[in-house]
């Protein structure tokens, strides 16, 4: 049992494994429980993306991918973190400029400059952190983010359809935003 205190995020820190959300279309989740996960390039470099502590934004980007709230789907799953790297924490900040300051000297400014914020989370993760597993981020409006790289450490609870309760949520939020 999860302690009410903690937040997802310090159980992935330490190593339990944590529920998870991830939105997406009908088609793609039956594809998801053929194939399994396809990584993509995001915010912690390449993995399946999970949104932890609730679904509200594995909702909105379903609803947002399909067009359709009846073609939406939420994937719960839980996630067995690994190694993980919090993309937040001072030392991994400060790493990170490191080695930020250390690309740019060795490949020059423009060359740095180049690369979206996405493709230097994933050069500095597969230079500095290869073995990591997992790399989260909480972003600013406390999104909860996390990029599984390894695949493997993921485990399909459910697929299921979107609620009265979470599609109005959704309407709600667009009316006020």
């Amino acid at each position: 049992m999860q302690d009410p205190k903690s937040h997802p995020g310090d159980e992935l820190r330490s190593g339990h494994t944590v529920k998870a959300f991830h939105g997406t279309t009908l088609e793609r989740a039956m594809n998801i429980l053929r194939v399994g996960f396809r990584k993509s390039l995001g915010v912690c470099g390449v993995g399946a993306y999970f949104d932890i502590g609730d679904s509200r934004s594995a909702v909105k980007r379903a609803i947002e991918k399909s067009g359709d709230a009846l073609l939406a789907r939420i994937l719960e799953v839980e996630l067995h973190p690994g190694n993980c790297i919090d993309l937040q924490a001072p030392e991994v900040v400060a790493e990170l400029k490191r080695w930020q300051k250390d690309y740019r000297q060795q490949h020059g400014e423009a060359v740095y400059r180049s690369l979206e914020f996405s493709l230097q989370k994933e050069l500095y993760l597969s230079q500095i952190h290869p073995d990591a597993d997992v790399a989260m981020l909480i972003d600013t409006s406390q999104n909860h983010i996390v990029g599984m790289r390894n695949t493997q450490h993921i485990r399909i609870l459910q697929i299921r359809a979107i609620t009265s309760e979470e599609r109005e949520q959704y309407d709600h939020s667009r009316i006020v935003s």
